[in-house]
């Protein structure tokens, strides 16, 4: 069994050539109106807007690596991992199923 840090490590090896690393950036009227120090990761610098592509890629390449030969992926999204699994589909057939509304208003 891999423990969680090595597998950390391993997964941010990975993404590192597919992914940028997004900026923390503190935010002066959330800091002032909570009287706190807030910074906010900024997810939505990524190609998707949002930190799904990690996972996703992430998640399709450990299941390549136990099953090489599978080449067909179903899931369902109500926006942000649809939009990463169209992001990193590696050419393999993918049914992603998703809910219209939700890319109309993208």
């Amino acid at each position: 069994m891999v423990d969680f840090a090595s597998d950390v490590a391993a997964t941010h090896t990975l993404l590192q050539s597919v992914v940028e690393p997004t900026p923390l950036q503190r935010n002066q009227y959330l800091s002032d109106l909570y009287e706190a120090d807030i910074w906010l990761k900024r997810e939505d610098l990524t190609p998707v807007r949002s930190y799904k592509v990690r996972g996703a890629y992430s998640f399709l390449t450990k299941a390549l690596a136990q099953k090489p030969d599978q080449d067909l992926f179903v899931c369902s999204s109500a926006g942000n991992h649809a939009q990463a699994e169209d992001h990193e589909n590696q050419g393999l057939r993918r049914t992603v199923c998703r809910n219209p509304a939700v890319w109309r208003r993208l």
